[in-house]
């Protein structure tokens, strides 16, 4: 086999593509605003105690990220001050769209479909 044949072998299917990339989109700022509020907590402890919290301030700053598009207000919106994280929901966009990609391709191989990619 030579360089020159590498890329021959490699078929896309350009539907599971878009799938991921919509699946990616549409995920990636709730999913990044969760990880975000998540982490930020200050008051809510160390340890297993502290996810209920941690989870609770999780979904509502998921949905702060997605009503400002990547900007969520910092203190609950008390202060007009916000958090840029427009750069890591790009990065949540690659990561849950690359997740989705290679799941739609181990299903669709246990189903019998024929493919590389």
């Amino acid at each position: 086999m030579s360089l020159s044949d590498f890329g021959k072998n490699i078929s896309f299917n350009k539907n599971r593509l878009k799938t991921s990339f919509i699946i990616g989109a549409i995920a990636c700022l709730p999913v990044t605003g969760f990880i975000y509020g998540f982490i930020i907590c200050s008051d809510c402890g160390n340890g297993l105690q502290s996810v209920p919290g941690r989870s609770f301030l999780g979904i509502i700053y998921s949905f702060f990220t997605l009503i400002t598009i990547g900007k969520p207000w910092t203190n609950g919106g008390a202060v007009m001050t916000s958090t840029n994280l427009r750069p890591y929901v790009l990065l949540t966009l690659i990561i849950v769209a690359t997740l989705t990609y290679i799941l739609l391709l181990k299903r669709n191989k246990k189903n019998g479909e024929q493919g590389t990619f």
